[in-house]
């Protein structure tokens, strides 16, 4: 409904008439055209989530008094982290939780932006006869547009 205009011919007129049009088109299929991409959408939280816990904790040793004793190669994230919390409230400032998390943040767009542009591209109205899959449209954006037309938008 979202990739035509009230005004085009073939527009669904409600949603009850989408989801009836669908099914005697395209059949139970048509109505999950594009899922698969769309999951790859949890990912963008957890690629962001990442990034931020590990930009924190290098922020945390950066900003470590000089005397203090630096971890070793072999404690975990987890370990380190306990120990850094306690002093996390005198040596991050906010200017370091909000560039560490708008860092993190454009890290992940970059990353997982391309899966929403595939995601949209199976989800146009006319994508059932442009396209045959994901990997089908990744074929076509590369072989078309290169690799900018996963950034497109």
């Amino acid at each position: 409904m979202l990739s035509t205009g009230r005004a085009h011919p073939d527009a669904y007129k409600s949603l009850t008439h989408g989801l009836v049009s669908l099914l005697q088109t395209e059949g139970p299929r048509g109505l999950f055209r594009g899922m698969v991409p769309a999951l790859f959408g949890v990912t963008h939280g957890a690629v962001h989530f990442m990034f931020y816990e590990k930009m924190k904790l290098w922020r945390l040793q950066q900003s470590m008094p000089q005397g203090r004793r630096k971890p070793s190669e072999e404690e975990t994230d987890e370990v380190l982290l306990e120990g850094l919390e306690k002093d996390q409230a005198e040596t991050l400032t906010n200017w370091d939780y909000i560039s560490l998390s708008a860092l993190s943040k454009i890290t992940a767009g970059a990353l997982t932006y391309p899966y929403q542009v595939i995601r949209a591209r199976l989800q146009t109205y006319d994508a059932g006869q442009e396209y045959k899959s994901a990997r089908d449209v990744i074929a076509k954006i590369w072989r078309t547009e290169g690799g900018r037309g996963f950034y497109k938008g």
